[in-house]
């Protein structure tokens, strides 16, 4: 099986309920202000398939960006803490997804390529939890998958690197299920 990245983000955000993002790596259904609101009903959001680094103006994969944890199984996306030289674009995700987990509003994640920017829609997945590392420098996304998932990843302990061990999901997971019902979006 392979991955066939050959949708356009904005096209892929708006398939799974989401307003188009532009430039951004996450958008919810509705404008910022309304989402701080509580008018939002999804938080979509890029799940890239690998981390990378620039060499000049090209992008070089350093490691896989989806984790398995070691003991349950579960796959897992570290998404780091913004520092003071970060790009609005990295702020503003980060910022979107505290407030879906703080709103309880549903997060959908789509698989997107490092190296072309293009998203698979056929590897879309329900993020049924949302976690702080133990040092507070980044957030761990579980992830759900529609569909069994073919991308390269990691091993991560979960419980080491959170402090709790993973659970299947949260009440107000935007669940496969959910979503085909029409609730969750």
């Amino acid at each position: 099986m392979t991955i066939d990245f050959d949708t356009p983000t904005n096209t892929a955000f708006v398939a799974l309920g989401a307003l188009p993002p532009g430039q951004h790596w996450s958008r919810f259904d509705v404008p910022a202000k309304q989402a701080a609101e509580g008018k939002a009903s999804v938080l979509v959001t890029s799940i890239w398939n690998f981390h990378w680094s620039h060499r000049g103006s090209t992008r070089v994969a350093t490691r896989p960006a989806v984790s398995r944890d070691t003991a349950s199984g579960t796959l897992w996306c570290r998404m780091d803490r913004p520092g003071l030289d970060a790009v609005p674009t990295g702020t503003a995700h980060w910022n979107r997804i505290r407030l879906a987990r703080e709103l309880a509003v549903p997060i959908r994640g789509v698989l997107k390529d490092y190296s072309t920017s293009r998203c698979s829609l056929s590897d879309t997945f329900v993020v049924v939890d949302v976690r702080d590392d133990v040092g507070g420098e980044a957030l761990w996304l579980q992830l759900q998958p529609v569909r069994p998932l073919v991308t390269e990843v990691n091993a991560v302990d979960i419980r080491e690197v959170t402090g709790a061990p993973a659970v299947s999901e949260r009440s107000n997971a935007a669940t496969p299920e959910r979503l085909k019902s029409g609730h969750g979006r």
